[in-house]
């Protein structure tokens, strides 16, 4: 109860404060020059627009306050019956995070065992894709990329691997839903940023992104590749990615998508009908009787390019 009397005087007393705010005489409201000079910023506000009870509460901050001196003053523990006390009374998801204290866990927001109670929160308040609406809440607080990492850096403790899977899945969803492209979640994921990378392809939000391209082609591998192709060539020119692939074919780790991402930029060089000889340069073949992979690419290049043109004549 002593808790409840400490909210209530809280709130009282910012109500208190904002009564003041709203009763100024109608001359003074209506008095262009003294509007501005009497006025102060916060009865501005409020005369913005007209009052209802939830608008100008939500404005205020008042429950955001209640909240955070109820987080204040209570165990960061909730029972079962109070989730669906919550959930009856639909309290707000970023309300939910201020009382169980995580609105100031940082990066480390999903090692903390109340965020296990705000997901089971979430699930119980979004049935159809409470991931989805994790992500969407959790993208108020953090920018897509910092969101990604704190992911992927969860992915490597077993406690919160699975978490970590779904919030990742959540993410890619929302991307989704919000029609973003490729090149759009290449950015937003920072890829873009340090061009010199020559391990790009072992970053794992380079993971992270070619997961998504795959979602955005329904899984067809070989229409993924393509585009994670086209996107990377925007970035890097030709020969700079062919430069990137050949150098991630010498790493164990992504040696199996540079052999991949290769075959694709091939493809999509015949599709675009590039001259062998630019191909040539781009793939970095060194003569004629070159045995590399890349010169066995680049003579079946020819080959099939060759072909197309006698075709035509």
């Amino acid at each position: 109860m002593r808790v409840h009397h400490v909210v209530l005087l809280v709130a009282a007393a910012i109500l208190a404060t904002t009564n003041a705010a709203l009763t100024l005489p109608q001359f003074m409201i209506n008095s262009p020059k003294l509007t501005g000079s009497l006025l102060t910023a916060q009865q501005q506000r409020f005369l913005r627009t007209p009052y209802t009870e939830d608008d100008s509460i939500e404005e205020r901050g008042i429950s955001t306050v209640v909240e955070k001196t109820k987080a204040l003053l209570s165990s960061s523990k909730v029972s079962e019956q109070t989730l669906e006390r919550w959930v009856r009374n639909d309290k707000s998801p970023k309300k939910a995070l201020i009382r169980l204290k995580l609105d100031k866990a940082g990066d480390k927001l999903l090692e903390k065992p109340q965020f296990e109670t705000w997901a089971k929160y979430m699930t119980m308040l979004n049935k159809e894709n409470p991931e989805a609406a994790m992500i969407s809440t959790l993208r108020t607080r953090y920018s897509d990329d910092v969101l990604s990492q704190m992911t992927i850096t969860a992915e490597t403790a077993s406690g919160t691997k699975e978490m970590a899977a779904r919030l990742q899945a959540g993410q890619r969803s929302v991307w989704m839903s919000e029609w973003k492209s490729a090149d759009d979640v290449f950015k937003l994921l920072k890829l873009n940023v340090n061009k010199a990378d020559r391990k790009l392809f072992a970053n794992p939000q380079f993971t992270v992104w070619t997961k998504y391209v795959d979602d955005l082609n329904g899984g067809e591998t070989k229409k993924a590749n393509s585009v994670i192709v086209s996107t990377l060539t925007d970035h890097h020119g030709d020969e700079g990615l062919a430069k990137l692939i050949r150098a991630a074919k010498d790493v164990e780790e992504t040696k199996t998508l540079a052999m991949d991402l290769q075959k694709a930029q091939v493809d999509n060089w015949f599709v675009a009908m590039e001259s062998p000889k630019d191909v040539k340069k781009w793939l970095g073949v060194k003569g004629a009787t070159s045995d590399t992979a890349e010169a066995q690419l680049y003579h079946n290049y020819v080959k099939n390019y060759e072909k197309i043109f006698r075709k035509t004549e």
